[in-house]
């Protein structure tokens, strides 16, 4: 790959794909050959890929938090809703969770699991469930596809979160912690 080509790149962490922004200010996401994999422009953002999974953002998002509110200037008429068009994308390029959230950032932080949100509700989802690619079903964890020093962060987190109170992690634990008030 050829930075200079590129205004901006975003490098992977635990995945194979680079997302790169043109010299039109537009996003798409590359691989390691340089060949495009998201086309550019699809997307108005796309985030680093971790853990093989891209946050994205549609055109029409209103989630910025400089965003007020939007006018109809043909009626006057203002609209104060804020709707969150950002989704998930996979390295396939495929969206596995559908533009219509608001997504917490989540490049660059070993959260275990992804949380999102639609109006007032809460989601949470773990990155296995939304990339299956990256679970060793033997171990139900992130495979070591990308990092010979593996750290499973879902079991890190849980002796953190839990500071032993709740023993060890449960097998198959969908990584939903909200039982704990994080």
């Amino acid at each position: 790959m050829e930075d200079a080509k590129y205004r901006q790149t975003k490098a992977p962490i635990r995945s194979t794909l680079t997302t790169v922004q043109d010299n039109d200010y537009r996003w798409g996401v590359i691989d390691s050959e340089g060949n495009v994999v998201v086309p550019f422009g699809k997307y108005a953002w796309i985030d680093g890929f971790q853990n093989g999974l891209a946050k994205v953002i549609g055109h029409d998002d209103t989630m910025s938090k400089l965003l007020l509110y939007k006018v109809n200037l043909e009626t006057g008429e203002i609209d104060y809703s804020r709707v969150a068009h950002q989704g998930i994308i996979n390295e396939e390029g495929e969206e596995v969770l559908p533009p219509d959230y608001e997504v917490w950032k989540f490049y660059g932080k070993d959260f275990p699991t992804i949380r999102y949100f639609k109006g007032q509700e809460a989601y949470s989802v773990s990155f296995g469930a939304l990339n299956p690619s990256l679970v060793d079903d033997d171990k139900d964890v992130f495979s070591d596809r990308f990092d010979d020093d593996y750290i499973d962060y879902r079991r890190e987190s849980w002796d953190a979160m839990t500071d032993g109170q709740y023993g060890d992690m449960p097998d198959g634990f969908d990584g939903d912690y909200d039982f704990l008030g994080c």
